[in-house]
C-alpha cells in the first residue's frame, strides 16, 4: 500500500496556460504539490488500484469514494489518495460495486462494510412496524 497523502483544495495565483477559468486544483497538504503535477508525474504504477477515501465525520471511518485504475480519474481533494496492489475486477463499474462506500484501514489496508448506523437502523425499525400494523388492519 502506498499513501500518496492528504490533498486539499486550492487556487493557484496564476492559471496553468489554457487551464479555463472555472478549473479546480488539489494539492498535497504536506508539501503543496500541485495534483495535476503530481498525477501526470508518473508516481502510479497503471497496474494497482487507486482509491480516493475520506472520514464522512470528524475521527469516523475512512470510505472509499472512488476506485479506479486511472489515477488521472481522480479529483482528491478533501481526501486521502491510497495506492493497493492486489488482483482487482478489471471494469470500472465492478470497482464501483466492489469498493465504493467500503470502509478502508489505513494501518492495515483492509477493507470492510461500512457500520450501520445504530439511528437509522431505528428510524427504519419503526417505519417497518407501521407498515405491519397498517397492513394488518386491511
Amino acid at each position: 500500500m502506498i499513501n500518496h497523502g492528504k490533498w486539499v483544495f486550492y487556487q493557484p495565483k496564476v492559471l496553468p496556460k489554457n487551464a479555463p477559468a472555472n478549473a479546480l486544483f488539489a494539492k498535497r497538504e504536506s508539501d503543496n504539490v500541485d495534483w495535476y503535477d503530481y498525477v501526470n508525474s508518473g508516481k502510479f504504477n497503471p497496474y494497482t488500484l487507486k482509491l480516493t477515501v475520506a472520514a464522512r465525520e470528524k475521527d469516523g471511518p475512512l470510505i472509499i469514494s472512488a476506485p479506479t485504475k486511472d489515477a488521472t480519474m481522480l479529483f482528491p481533494a478533501n481526501h486521502l489518495v491510497v495506492e493497493l496492489n492486489g488482483d482487482y475486477p478489471s471494469s470500472q463499474t465492478e470497482r464501483i460495486d466492489k469498493f465504493a462506500g467500503r470502509v478502508f484501514n489505513l494501518k492495515t489496508g483492509k477493507i470492510s462494510e461500512p457500520p450501520r448506523l445504530p439511528e437509522v437502523e431505528s428510524v427504519l425499525d419503526k417505519i417497518l412496524a407501521r407498515l405491519n400494523k397498517l397492513e394488518q388492519r386491511k
